[in-house]
């Protein structure tokens, strides 16, 4: 749903993942509590693009969680903010310049 390719399909606990220049290492960790259980500690990663507008559409187009549409924050960035279906959630962030 996010754009990501399978670039380590036969690893056992480990996947790694690409989408343009972003790779992402994902692991398994079966022991852990799930993400959904952790609350605001749930936070998985923060990802710079060049259009969270655009970004927004592509995925509420395919039916994405999102936590957040995107927002401008007083801290100068334009966040949008998703959840994987375990309950990590992602925040894609653009700068934006300060009014």
């Amino acid at each position: 749903m996010l754009g990501f390719a399978l670039e380590w399909p036969d690893a056992p606990d480990w996947r790694l993942v690409r989408r343009d220049a972003v790779r992402i290492m994902l692991g398994k960790c079966p022991n852990a509590t799930p993400a959904a259980q952790l609350g605001p500690h749930n936070w998985f990663a923060y990802l710079d693009t060049d259009s969270v507008d655009k970004l927004h559409a592509e995925l509420a187009a395919k039916n994405a969680v999102i936590l957040q549409t995107p927002a401008d924050k007083s801290y100068g960035m334009r966040e949008l903010v998703i959840a994987t279906p375990d309950g990590h959630r992602i925040v894609f962030g653009q700068q934006i310049t300060k009014r």
